[in-house]
């Protein structure tokens, strides 16, 4: 590593190759110990720490590292439960817009037409 050019740009090169590898290796579990995590970053514990604390802090892995037991405890439950409410609120608003849209052209048909008409009642007979 005699190039200053590349010795520049390693250490952040690096950081993102282990960034990306650990979202990877995470992504299918709820519980990891930081040591198996190091193992196979070929770092020490501190760095997987140090790239987790990033990691959740930017919002791209929703957990919290258990300092006491050396472990990463992912949010998968309450990650799908945010998604689950995102999507109702997301139907919830687009049915206020239906509702909005067809109460509002009701109003304006109401005018001239006697169906639309409230005092309008239709007769029953046969």
């Amino acid at each position: 590593m005699s190039d200053p050019f590349i010795r520049a740009y390693i250490g952040e090169l690096l950081r993102s190759l282990r960034t990306q590898y650990l979202i990877d290796l995470i992504k299918p579990y709820t519980r990891l110990e930081l040591s198996f995590l190091g193992k196979q970053l070929n770092v020490e514990i501190e760095e997987v720490e140090e790239l987790l604390i990033g990691l959740i802090l930017e919002g791209k892995v929703e957990g919290r590292i258990d300092q006491v037991g050396m472990r990463l405890e992912l949010d998968r439950k309450q990650s799908l439960e945010k998604k689950r409410y995102a999507a109702l609120n997301k139907w919830t608003e687009a049915l206020e817009a239906v509702h909005g849209a067809v109460v509002s052209k009701t109003s304006t048909t109401r005018g001239g037409d006697p169906i639309m008409s409230e005092s309008y009642i239709p007769s029953r007979e046969h």
